[in-house]
């Protein structure tokens, strides 16, 4: 595990190399870090300026090496809708997409929690409407945002690949806006295992935040798909004239309490 150091606009900030097997997945995490584009960064190591398609392994990165970025923050022009392409001129993953060939997500050091959850929660057509319909891209000052932004990019990866795909900006923003899904396991080294459930329940917490829209009453689509109502209702059987109290409490969970009787 090689950790380097890379150093922009006066602060220095800590890639774990083995996370970015590539240049373009470097520039991505420096892209969470930062808020620079990909597009506009130009990383500055051995033998000139890092490319998209450089292997980081064979760089000769050294423990605390400091790299050089230079980059500003902002947004670029959108590029140029894709022209119509015929499937004998298509791509492996254009194909795929063609086809809806459904891609997986790489375990990136005990992320089975995340991948399964995620893939979950992609299956849920309500949400892939929400999240297109939320315009907000990533930089933003709020993490959460930066988080929802990027998942709704991790999907759109998904729906567009017909291999597996590495979710390494999303985990770099999880593990930005809850700290405790970046915790090291002292005694083996790397991650530690973490639980799927905590990780569905700060999901939806996180997209409710953020996908309730500004100025509205209107539900979020966590609150209509994802979450349950429990009516309570208490009479009293020796006042039977007595208007009943009710209560009602949303709730996100059903418990299933399953124990070594439950056998089938």
């Amino acid at each position: 595990m090689v950790k380097v150091l890379v150093k922009w606009q006066g602060q220095k900030y800590e890639v774990d190399t083995d996370t970015a097997p590539t240049g373009e997945d470097f520039k991505a995490i420096l892209f969470s870090l930062t808020g620079v584009s990909p597009e506009r960064q130009k990383v500055l190591v051995k033998g000139g300026q890092l490319k998209d398609d450089t292997d980081m392994t064979k760089l000769g990165l050294q423990e605390n090496q400091t790299l050089m970025m230079i980059g500003s923050v902002g947004e670029l022009p959108k590029a140029p809708a894709q022209p119509i392409k015929f499937v004998e001129d298509m791509s492996e993953n254009e194909v795929a997409q063609a086809l809806s060939i459904p891609a997986g997500l790489t375990n990136l050091g005990n992320t089975c929690y995340m991948n399964a959850t995620l893939q979950c929660l992609k299956a849920i057509p309500e949400l892939k409407s929400a999240l297109d319909e939320n315009a907000s891209g990533m930089g933003q000052t709020d993490a959460r945002a930066n988080l929802v932004s990027s998942m709704k990019n991790l999907f759109k990866q998904l729906n567009e690949s017909g291999e597996g795909v590495p979710p390494f900006v999303f985990l770099q923003f999880l593990r930005q806006v809850y700290p405790r899904f970046a915790e090291q396991d002292s005694q083996h080294g790397g991650y530690r295992q973490q639980d799927a459930e905590e990780f569905w329940n700060e999901m939806l917490t996180t997209l409710d935040q953020v996908l309730k829209k500004k100025d509205s009453s209107e539900s979020t689509v966590v609150e209509r798909h994802m979450s349950g109502r429990m009516v309570t209702t208490w009479e009293c059987a020796e006042a039977p004239d007595e208007p009943p109290t009710v209560r009602q409490e949303m709730f996100r969970k059903l418990n299933c309490h399953i124990d070594k009787s439950v056998n089938y």
